[in-house]
């Protein structure tokens, strides 16, 4: 697994366009930037802009390819997949970078989120693919322990999907898991 820990590419992800094009990209096969745009719902020439500036950071790559006939097309794939951020709590500016990605992570889930809900999803069930929620627990390092293997079980899952399946549709799943009440350390201790 490739760890991001750039500065630069860290902040690259900051943008909920560019966090869709690495997961959409994680997720599958290269594609090019007409197909990234009808996966994400974006305009073609905004996703591009977004691409360029992946590529020039070094977190993608691209390539040209040719159907024969018209002119040649880029396609798009992650320079390293699996890829995930590096955290460096101790580092004030990879700290403040990581949060300021999580923060945009978890502001494009509300809006994600608010998109599903206007599109009569189904919310119960065994097929139910609009769920939110919170839990807070007291959980002994045990527990933490199999909370963090269950994550690690549901990210392999998320991994694995491809798109060339039958019955396939791209799904996004946020979640952050931190000490409740965790507070700074002051300046004491």
């Amino acid at each position: 697994m490739h760890e991001i820990s750039n500065l630069r590419q860290i902040r690259l992800l900051a943008s909920p366009l560019r966090q869709g094009i690495m997961d959409a990209l994680e997720a599958s096969d290269a594609k090019s930037a007409k197909e990234l745009a009808r996966i994400l719902g974006y305009a073609p020439d905004a996703v591009y802009h977004h691409l360029r500036l992946l590529v020039r950071g070094g977190l993608l790559v691209s390539k040209q390819c040719s159907t024969g006939i018209g002119r040649p097309y880029a396609v798009f794939a992650l320079h390293t997949k699996p890829s995930r951020l590096r955290y460096k709590p101790s580092d004030r500016r990879n700290a403040a970078a990581i949060t300021k990605v999580v923060a945009t992570m978890l502001r494009d889930a509300s809006r994600t989120f608010a998109r599903a809900m206007a599109q009569h999803p189904v919310v119960s069930g065994r097929r139910r693919n609009l769920w939110a929620g919170r839990c807070t627990a007291w959980l002994t390092p045990r527990e933490l322990e199999e909370l963090n293997r269950l994550l690690h079980s549901i990210t392999r899952l998320m991994l694995r999907g491809s798109p060339a399946r039958r019955s396939v549709r791209l799904y996004a799943l946020a979640f952050a898991l931190s000490p409740f009440g965790a507070r700074r350390r002051s300046p004491e201790s």
